[in-house]
This record gives C-alpha cells, structure tokens and sequence, in this order.
C-alpha cells in the first residue's frame, strides 16, 4: 500500500489534486488494493499503446484506445478529452521529473564532452557515424521529442494550434465569471502549460540533437585547433560560426514569458505563449538550416585538405539530418549536402 500511496501522491502533485488523473494512473497500483492484477496490466499496456501512437503520429488509433480505456477507468470524459489530459498530464510530469538530467545532457551537448573522452584517438569524419552521441544526451534528445509530441497532441484535441484558436479562447476568458468560463480558465491554464513545453523542448532538441552535438561541435573543434593559418584561410566558416551563436542567442535565447509551470496562469497568457512557442520552432528549424552550411562550407572551404574526409562528413550528416530535421529545412539542406559532395568529387 506505500508504494500506492507514493504514486498516488506523485500523481496528484503532478495534476494539482486532480481526481482523474488518480483514476487514469490508479491500475498502476491494483495489485495492492485488490483489484484485478490481469486487468490492471492490460490497461497499462492499452495505456502505453496510445501514447505511442501519439508519438508515431496516428492520432486516429490514439483516439480508437483512449474511448474504451476512459470507460475501463470509470471516466466522465469523451475519447477526446481524455487522451488530450493523459498527453498533457503525462509531458508535464515528464519535463519535471527530468530537470536534472536534461541541464546535464545540455551542458555535455553543447560543450563538445563527447570528444574529450579519454583514450579518444584522432576523430576523422567518417567515425562521427557512431559512438559520438552521449547516452546522456541521446536521452535527452527522445524524452523532448516525446514532451512535444505529447503537448502538440494536447493542443490540437483542444482545438488550439493556431494563433487565431488562442486569441479566441484568450477572449472568452474575458467574459464575466461563470461556470463556464470556468471551464475556459482551466483550458487555458492547460494550454499555456503546453505551449512553454513546446518551446522549451524545441530549444532541447535542438542542442542534443546530433547535428549540434556531435556534428557542429566537431567543426567547431577542429576549427578552434587548426593551424594557425586555418581562420585566415577559412573566412566564410569562421562568419557561419559565428552567426549561429548570434543567431542562438537572438532567437533562442530569449527570455521565457513571465509565467511559470508552477504559477496559475489565465487566459491574457495563451496568445503571447502561442506566438512565442511558434516562433522558438521556426528559429530551431532555421538553426539547422545555419549547421547544414556549417558543415558544407567545412567540407568544401578548407577545413577538411582531403575530399575524402569532406565527403565522409556529408555521409553522416545526411544521415544524421534526415533525423533530426523538420522537412522543409531538411530537403534544404540535404540538397546543399549533395551539390557540395558534387564538387569534392569534381575536384577528387
């Protein structure tokens, strides 16, 4: 019965004392109030199955398991309703329970730590392929992936994935106070939750990904240890590193909104949360498309003397990008990786 209790007590923090977030999570704990175990676990499984379909991008069976599991759990709420609070509910709790393994997996990524384990040999590009992405960071990397995917799908359940949607339920929430604008309150509360998990874990992505972490920060070092000859003779890659600091730190760096995940927040927060959001996803997508000419201008402008080195780099960040990019700035830049490996072979 402890071990109830703590999940138990965990969850209702987590949901501020929410009675169906006891009852979506109580089967994790039937095996110690006498329900049955068989049942209990099969609703977890039917649990993690919906969720995953979330992450896979098929709402459509999401939606297909949350109807049944809402009714297995003794929930007033439509198929709709509850899988938009298990998202939400669940990417909260796991941006919370991750504070301090996700600032460790920031700061190895952006430090470059990968290569200054010791015993490392000389890195040649064709090695970046494996072995280079910190478990630490890896991790990171899915668990912000996950929270996005999660708080996404909550805002579109809620019908909120456009600036117009936030701006309309910003205004009901100023309508005198009645049971229903209640109702919005407490949406919009959600929503803004949402929202600053969407930003912040696009920012989260973007620096664990591998395309930072292993591929800019191996540019990054080999440029920072050249010859001394090498910031004469590399101008442009010199200007492009450059302008992806100033870059990072315009766009991304930017202040959070006031508000908190711990303070109650109402409806005036969601359009300027939505904008900020939309905006931190564009300047991380447009942050890529700045490492790809990185990594093309370090093949081709004279960090790499040999083509062979300049080609194996491309190899892995085509495969690297075709993980890690959105797919507009991933067609860009898988187009400049090709005409680039196009000229190494000319002068090959």
């Amino acid at each position: 019965m402890r071990v109830c209790a703590a999940r138990l007590q965990g969850l209702s923090a987590g949901s501020q004392g929410s009675r169906r977030a006891w009852h979506s999570s109580r089967l994790l704990c039937s095996g110690f109030d006498g329900l049955d175990a068989t049942a209990s676990l099969s609703t977890e499984a039917q649990l993690t199955e919906m969720l995953q379909s979330v992450k896979k991008g098929r709402l459509d069976l999401a939606l297909s398991l949350a109807g049944p599991l809402a009714a297995a759990l003794d929930v007033s709420e439509t198929a709709q309703q509850f899988l938009a609070r298990e998202c939400s509910e669940r990417a909260w709790r796991s941006h919370e329970d991750g504070r301090e393994s996700r600032e460790r997996g920031i700061a190895l990524a952006v430090s470059g730590a990968t290569f200054d384990i010791p015993g490392r040999l000389k890195v040649r590009p064709a090695h970046l392929a494996e072995g280079f992405w910190l478990r630490d960071v890896s991790d990171q990397h899915h668990r912000a992936d996950t929270i996005s995917k999660l708080a996404r799908c909550s805002l579109a359940l809620r019908g909120l994935e456009s600036a117009d949607a936030a701006e309309a339920l910003q205004q009901r929430c100023r309508v005198a106070r009645s049971s229903a604008s209640e109702e919005e309150a407490s949406t919009a509360e959600t929503a803004v939750r949402d929202l600053l998990l969407v930003g912040r874990s696009a920012v989260v992505k973007l620096q664990t990904s591998r395309s930072a972490a292993v591929l800019q920060s191996f540019v990054a070092r080999e440029f920072a240890e050249g010859s001394p000859g090498t910031v004469a003779s590399c101008p442009a890659l010199l200007n492009l590193l450059l302008r992806a600091g100033h870059q990072f730190t315009d766009s991304l760096g930017e202040l959070e909104p006031a508000q908190t995940l711990q303070e109650p927040v109402r409806g005036p927060a969601v359009l300027a949360l939505r904008l900020w959001a939309d905006r931190r996803q564009l300047a991380a997508a447009r942050q890529m498309t700045t490492i790809s000419e990185i990594i093309s201008e370090a093949c081709s402008g004279g960090l790499l003397p040999d083509p062979k080195d300049g080609l194996d780099l491309l190899n892995v960040a085509e495969t690297f990008f075709q993980g890690d990019c959105p797919l507009k700035e991933r067609r860009q830049a898988l187009s400049v990786f090709r005409r680039t490996a196009e000229r190494l072979r000319e002068q090959g």
